[in-house]
């Protein structure tokens, strides 16, 4: 399984082999002095690529193929990393920020739409585990360098995410070859889902002398899929939250050495990822139980990394919030492709989806500098983590109104 999935793998290492930068976007603020309402501003803004970038690539899957649009996502991600320590105005940081989290979001929603054209559907649980293997053995890679890079000089941090996209886009160039070109191959026709040989889905189909254009469906597994991204959204919000303010909070206590600690101690986190990812994936049945745990890990992570402000407790509460993550994740990317495969347009429904879901990252990214960094004061996130993990585990736990029964 390893080999048939290593076009996937070896890109997505490259790529995220040079991550930190998004991670350490609200230190990198703090750092250059940019007040709190700039920064809400900025990461809002930057943000708001969750929900562009994956109905955009959905799109473009199913009309020019998933490798088409990874490649353009890696060279997006690329330029706007690049670009982004160049320019001392806001303005731009947002502007270039968006452009490079609007390549990632794009490139993993194709890289994962590709995998299902990869393995069989009975290999999809440990094709997923070797995927997130590889890219937090990246990102393990990536935070090593950062926290070095962050105490000697920042924009370093972003010209090596830029550079390692470009080299993965060029390795997936070489390395992944697709079964065919275009929309003029044979169309097979199976539970009345209409797809092309090579996996990709026809915008337009031949009906007779009319060519029809070929809309989204909405039927019973597309509402299937959108109420689940209401699941996913829940706990990505409280996710996010964590991500974003984490790097800001530790830099802001501990000047030039706290976005450094926070690159140390995710290596710690990837690598719990990394080790147990394909195990998790392999061997755990996907469980709406799982999901729970995994909730309530994730929430206690968040209490003991901002609560208890020191490099033990960062270590301890990322560890706990890591393993919360691995079962949330490893299950909800399970039910979430096997409920837009049933669909007629699994790409867009995938694209769309992770847009659903990620419209919980500009609202993370408005919310943490005043929720966690600034005048609000933790008390509020501790309420807002209360709140948001209840009506978490109250939707988790009505799962089946979201999945359904085949």
């Amino acid at each position: 399984m390893f080999i048939k999935c290593l076009p996937i793998l070896l890109p997505a290492l490259l790529d995220k082999m040079g991550n930190a930068g998004i991670n350490l976007l609200s230190a990198y603020l703090v750092r250059i002095g940019l007040t709190n309402s700039k920064s809400s501003m900025i990461m809002g803004l930057v943000k708001t690529a969750a929900i562009f970038g994956p109905i955009f690539a959905g799109m473009m899957v199913d009309r020019w193929g998933g490798k088409n649009t990874a490649v353009l996502g890696f060279l997006l991600t690329g330029i706007g990393f690049i670009l982004l320590p160049l320019f001392g105005q806001w303005q731009m940081i947002a502007l270039f920020g968006f452009l490079a989290f609007f390549g990632s979001s794009s490139s993993r929603v194709a890289l994962r739409s590709l995998l299902v054209t990869l393995v069989p559907n009975e290999s999809l649980k440990e094709a997923i585990g070797w995927t997130r293997a590889a890219t937090n053995t990246g990102v393990t890679i990536a935070f090593l360098a950062a926290g070095y890079l962050a105490s000697v000089n920042f924009d370093a941090v972003f010209l090596l995410d830029g550079s390692t996209s470009l080299l993965a886009c060029l390795a997936f160039v070489l390395i992944f070859k697709e079964t065919g070109r275009g929309c003029s191959f044979s169309i097979e026709k199976k539970d009345s889902i209409i797809k092309l040989a090579d996996g990709k889905h026809p915008w337009f189909v031949n009906q007779g002398w009319r060519r029809v254009l070929l809309m989204p469906k909405f039927g019973i597994e597309n509402i299937r899929v959108v109420k689940y991204s209401g699941v996913i959204f829940l706990h990505f919000l409280l996710y996010v939250l964590f991500d974003v303010s984490t790097p800001a909070r530790y830099e802001k206590m501990f000047p030039l050495v706290g976005a450094s600690d926070v690159a140390y101690s995710n290596i710690v986190n990837t690598i719990l990822c990394a080790f147990f990812a394909v195990p998790a994936a392999k061997y755990l049945k996907p469980k709406l139980s799982w999901l729970l745990i995994g909730n309530v890990f994730i929430t206690a992570g968040a209490v003991m990394s901002h609560f208890q402000p020191t490099q033990l407790s960062l270590v301890f509460g990322m560890m706990l919030y890591t393993f919360g993550e691995i079962l949330f994740t490893s299950c909800s990317l399970y039910f979430l492709l096997q409920l837009t495969q049933k669909t007629n347009r699994p790409g867009f429904w995938y694209g769309l989806s992770a847009a659903l879901y990620g419209s919980a990252q500009p609202l993370a990214g408005v919310l943490a500098f005043p929720l966690v960094v600034g005048q609000w004061g933790l008390q509020a996130y501790q309420w807002f983590l209360l709140l948001g993990a209840t009506a978490t585990g109250a939707v988790i736990l009505l799962g089946e109104w979201a999945i359904g029964k085949d």
